[in-house]
């Protein structure tokens, strides 16, 4: 829904994230907007503008204390929840922004878009510093492991690719071929994987549309 109290969204949202300890959470929709909500209130505690397109994922910082945005403007913006401004721009994605997830150390930001490519970024000094190619369509849910050293992205090519973080992060801002940083590839039958999450012991769950 685009209408929640004073002030929401006027357009269709599409997309949503939690604060770490659930205190607050971000929604991002049609409207072009980034709206902090919190648990005590119902009108919005602050609202974020910027973006020139839809608002079509988001992630908030582990720290609690920023929230990522990616548009169909084709760009990423940090936010400073505090503040509000925007404290990153990060470009260079092709095509809408699909997927973002932080690293649990909060230092790297990584990004899917609908044209299959996954970004990654030095939160430190906003550049981009790898690119994992494997998917054959849109990068649809990211996720990563407790300690950082693997991600693993689902995609509507109804694949789940596992990547070797550690080796990414050791090797920034080189040529990275796929044998390198791929450290498995997963096929469903038939079924575009939608969401992803890791357990404590490092278990992925993937989540998709069934197809008999």
């Amino acid at each position: 829904s685009g209408h929640y109290g004073r002030g929401a969204h006027e357009h269709t949202v599409w997309c949503c994230a939690w604060s770490p300890l659930g205190h607050y959470f971000a929604t991002g929709g049609a409207d072009r907007l980034v709206i902090l909500w919190s648990m005590q209130h119902i009108a919005p505690v602050r609202l974020f503008s910027g973006h020139l397109g839809h608002i079509t994922s988001l992630c908030v910082h582990p720290n609690g204390n920023y929230v990522a945005s990616g548009s169909s403007d084709r760009t990423i913006r940090i936010w400073d929840m505090a503040g509000g401004e925007s404290v990153r721009q990060l470009t260079g994605h092709k095509g809408t922004i699909t997927s973002l997830v932080f690293s649990p150390h909060g230092h790297l930001l990584v990004s899917g878009d609908e044209k299959g490519q996954i970004l990654v970024w030095d939160l430190s000094n906003g550049s981009h510093t790898a690119t994992l190619s494997n998917h054959t369509g849109t990068v649809t849910c990211l996720a990563m492991s407790r300690e950082g050293g693997t991600l693993v992205s689902g995609g509507m090519d109804c694949t789940v690719n596992t990547w070797d973080m550690s080796f990414v992060v050791d090797n920034a801002e080189s040529e990275l071929a796929n044998e390198d940083t791929l450290i498995n590839m997963s096929k469903t039958k038939e079924s575009p994987v939608l969401h992803l999450a890791t357990s404590r012991k490092n278990l992925v769950v993937g989540v998709g549309k069934y197809s008999p």
